[in-house]
């Protein structure tokens, strides 16, 4: 009778802070995102066209504008990671260096519009 009034206790307190961290944690600042495999990209329109898996793996083909200031990087793992969390750094690199079949990670800026941030996690030909 004693254990399961306990786990009662632990249960509630569990449930109080999985609720208290809902309404306490700030709203996550990333954007919409797309993932997918390069099919093209346009360096003068400042465009990319990628294919993607979407909900319930129905594939698409998405033209995706990028802003004229967009981040683009490369995620490489690091050999002697310091910490668990930090295994990959993002090393820069140029839009020119994005090539067809490179799977990327593409954020979407706040107005959805434009990309902000391109993120290549493997590259053709690995």
């Amino acid at each position: 009778m004693m254990r399961v009034r306990v786990m009662t206790g632990v249960m509630a307190c569990c449930a109080v802070a999985v609720l208290a961290l809902g309404l306490v944690a700030p709203p996550s600042s990333a954007g919409e995102r797309h993932a997918g495999i390069v099919k093209s990209v346009d360096q003068d329109r400042h465009q990319l066209v990628l294919d993607e898996l979407g909900a319930n793996a129905v594939q698409r083909t998405n033209t995706i504008r990028l802003s004229p200031d967009v981040a683009v990087m490369r995620s490489e793992r690091d050999v002697y990671p310091v910490t668990f969390d930090k295994a990959y750094r993002a090393v820069p690199m140029k839009l020119s260096d994005i090539r067809a079949g490179d799977f990327v990670v593409i954020e979407m800026g706040d107005n959805r519009a434009e990309a902000t941030r391109l993120v290549v996690t493997l590259a053709a030909g690995s």
